[in-house]
Formats: structure tokens, sequence, C-alpha cells
């Protein structure tokens, strides 16, 4: 496994078919980048939630297999509430 850009990078990750259109895109952003976003909406941060890899997933999905998925976060899940 090899990191091939930067975590501050935020250039999407693009996938295209053969007529060269995008079928799938990422739009990386930052922990950081996702907290502050929270905060100008007006919530309050309640948890951030990092889903480990079931240890029976040996299903491998685009970019994501389990050597990847044991070592880093495929997701996370923000909890979050609107400020009163």
């Amino acid at each position: 496994m090899t990191v091939q850009q930067s975590y501050f990078d935020r250039t999407p990750y693009v996938e295209v078919d053969d007529r060269g259109e995008a079928v799938y895109v990422e739009h990386h952003r930052t922990l950081g980048d996702r907290v502050r976003e929270l905060v100008a909406a007006g919530l309050v941060l309640d948890d951030l939630v990092e889903p480990e890899w079931p240890d029976d997933q040996v299903r491998e999905w685009g970019q994501w297999s389990p050597l990847r998925g044991r070592l880093l976060p495929g997701t996370s899940i923000w909890v979050a509430h609107k400020r009163r």
C-alpha cells in the first residue's frame, strides 16, 4: 500500500467511463474542514464514529480492501445537533 497524494490535497478523486465522463467522485476534506463546516452551519458535534473493518469482510470495493480497511477507517459517521 502506497500513499499517492497528500491528505491535505483537496483535489477531488474522479473515476471516468470509456467516454471520459465522471461516474464516481469523492470530494475530500480534512477532519478540520468538516468540523468548521458543521460549526458554520450552526451545528454542535456530539460524536465522530469511525467504524472498524469487519473481520469477515474479504471483498474489495474500488480502492478499499481488507488490507487498507484494517489500517485506515473507510468512512466516518458525524453525529451533531442544531445549536439552540
